[in-house]
Formats: C-alpha cells, sequence, structure tokens
C-alpha cells in the first residue's frame, strides 16, 4: 500500500466487512458525559498516529483525491486507527448499494 493512502476496514454483524483503499476516512465521535450524543466528526489522513476512538451513530465516509469513494451509516462502535488503516467496528451498517453510498 501506498504511504499516501489508507484502507478503511469496515465491519458489522449485518453486512460484514467492507474494506475500501482511499486517502482520508471521516466518522463520528461521541460527546456529552454519557457518550450517548453525536459530538462532531473526526477526519483521518494517511500518518496518522495509532488511536482507538469511539464511534457514534452516525455517518462514516471515504474520499480519494478530493472526491467520495464511499459513505454509509452506522451504529455507535469502536476505530481503531493505524497510519495506513481505519478498522471500525460497529454493531450495524447501512448502505444504499454502490460504491459511494
Amino acid at each position: 500500500m501506498d504511504k499516501r493512502t489508507l484502507t478503511l476496514i469496515l465491519t458489522a454483524p449485518d453486512s460484514g466487512e467492507t474494506k475500501i483503499d482511499c486517502d482520508s476516512v471521516r466518522f463520528t465521535v461521541p460527546d456529552g458525559e454519557e457518550k450517548k450524543n453525536a459530538g462532531g466528526s473526526v477526519g483521518i489522513r494517511p500518518g496518522h498516529t495509532d488511536a482507538l476512538m469511539a464511534v457514534a451513530a452516525g455517518k462514516v465516509s471515504a474520499s480519494m483525491n478530493g472526491g467520495p469513494v464511499f459513505s454509509c451509516v452506522v451504529g455507535a462502535g469502536l476505530a481503531m486507527v493505524t497510519p495506513s488503516s481505519v478498522s471500525i467496528l460497529t454493531e450495524h451498517c447501512e448502505t444504499n448499494g454502490g460504491p459511494s453510498a
């Protein structure tokens, strides 16, 4: 894999595993004391430091060269970030079909 790209790995019981090559991933993170409200979005680019983050229910999107290559709506979950990948484990994932749902 090129150092300027990421692999988005999205895993959910209802949709299995999806792998997308991209150069940017954005997802919603929780906010508030009980972590039940959406707090905003986080953007991840290649080279990001290792991190483990909570994911709030909301949209996950991936882009390549400034254009969308994938999007879906997920339930709450966890994201594990490395310099070359973003792995999201979520309770469910809904897409509308094609690669940029």
